[in-house]
C-alpha cells in the first residue's frame, strides 16, 4: 500500500520534506540542549551526593556503609579507621608522658641547683657582713684580711659555679 500512493499524495509528501526537515532539525537541537542540561544537573548531583558522602563518611555512620562506597569509590572499613586513630592516640599520649617526665626530672635538677645557689649566696653573704662589720683592726689588715678575701672569692665562684648551665 505504501507503493500506491497516488501522484497528488507523492506531490504533497515532496512538498511537506523540507518543512519536516526543518521541524526534524528543530526538535534535534531542542534535543540536544535538553541533552546538555541533564548533563549539568548530573554533574552537579554527583558532586552533591560526593560531597554530602564525605560528610556522613565523619561520622563512620555503619548503616550507610554501602552507599558511601558506591558514591565515594572506595572500600571502607570503620574498624580500622578507628583503631588506627586510637594508635595514633595512644603514640601521641606515650610521647607526651615522656615529654613530662623528662620535663619533671629537668624541673627537680633545677629546684636542686636552686638550693644550693641560695646555700653559697647566703654563704657568701654572711662572709662579706662579717668582713665588713670586724671591729678587730688586725683582722682587717695583713694575711687575716688576705684570708678572708680569699674565702670570700672561693664562695663567689662555687655560687658561679653551682648556678652555671
Amino acid at each position: 500500500m505504501a507503493g500506491s500512493l497516488s501522484p497528488l499524495s507523492r506531490q504533497r509528501a515532496e512538498m511537506n520534506i523540507p518543512e519536516n526537515n526543518k521541524e526534524l532539525h528543530s526538535q534535534l537541537a531542542e534535543s540536544k540542549k535538553q541533552l546538555l542540561d541533564l548533563k549539568e544537573k548530573l554533574r552537579i548531583s554527583e558532586s552533591t551526593a560526593f560531597s554530602l558522602a564525605n560528610q556522613l563518611q565523619k561520622y563512620k555512620c555503619k548503616a550507610y556503609r554501602d552507599i558511601l562506597e558506591a558514591m565515594l569509590g572506595e572500600r571502607l572499613d570503620f574498624q580500622e579507621e578507628e583503631q588506627a586513630e586510637k594508635t595514633t592516640l595512644e603514640e601521641k599520649l606515650r610521647e607526651a608522658n615522656m615529654l613530662i617526665e623528662h620535663q619533671a626530672r629537668e624541673l627537680t635538677q633545677l629546684r636542686q641547683t636552686l638550693k644550693e645557689g641560695r646555700g653559697g649566696s647566703f654563704l657568701l653573704q654572711e662572709h662579706l657582713k662579717a668582713l665588713l662589720t670586724q671591729d678587730d683592726l688586725d683582722k682587717c689588715q695583713g694575711p687575716g684580711l688576705s684570708e678572708q678575701l680569699a674565702e670570700g672569692r672561693r664562695l663567689a665562684e662555687g655560687l658561679t659555679c653551682t648556678l652555671s648551665p
